[in-house]
């Protein structure tokens, strides 16, 4: 975990925000290669369709800046608690979830974008003034390109933290 000095907190907090920008940016060019039909697929049958973690990485900074820090209520409580949990196989089984029962790709993109906007504005207002922030590792691990490929793509054990996990 991340240790600040409170003297360099507004060059930390600098130092975040362009890390997290660039994180963003990564995972965006990676979301843009894909063909929009592929959105609704389910790559590997054990793990989610790829519209989950279009929606997944912004509602975890929701959930760990917005609503966690600052209390702020969700901007859509449904698309929130879909983005934070995804549609859960039931007893154990292979994903049953058909894709109508996700929303269209817009619908995705607009919530992805309002979520980030609002993320950005609040670490934008945070102090930084605590010594360690757990949001700022894990933020960036989640945001890493190679790791939303390993959600997606390879039949790892790991992936985006809290993907797995509630």
């Amino acid at each position: 975990m991340r240790s600040i000095n409170p003297a360099n907190a507004v060059e930390f907090k600098d130092s975040i925000r362009m890390e997290l920008e660039e994180a963003s940016r990564q995972t965006d060019l990676l979301f843009d290669m894909l063909d929009p039909s592929a959105f609704h697929e389910r790559p590997i049958a054990e793990r989610h369709r790829i519209i989950f973690y279009l929606g997944h990485l912004e509602a975890f900074d929701w959930n760990l800046v917005c609503d966690a820090s600052f209390g702020m209520k969700p901007l859509d409580a449904g698309l929130q608690q879909l983005f934070a949990f995804g549609i859960d196989p039931v007893d154990g089984n292979l994903p049953s979830d058909k894709t109508s029962d996700w929303p269209p790709i817009e619908t995705v993109q607009r919530f992805k974008d309002q979520a980030r906007q609002a993320a950005d504005a609040c670490l934008a207002k945070a102090s930084f003034s605590t010594r360690e922030h757990p949001y700022l590792e894990n933020g960036l691990i989640s945001r890493s390109p190679s790791n939303i490929a390993s959600c997606i793509w390879k039949r790892s054990a790991t992936c985006c933290t809290g993907c797995l996990s509630r």
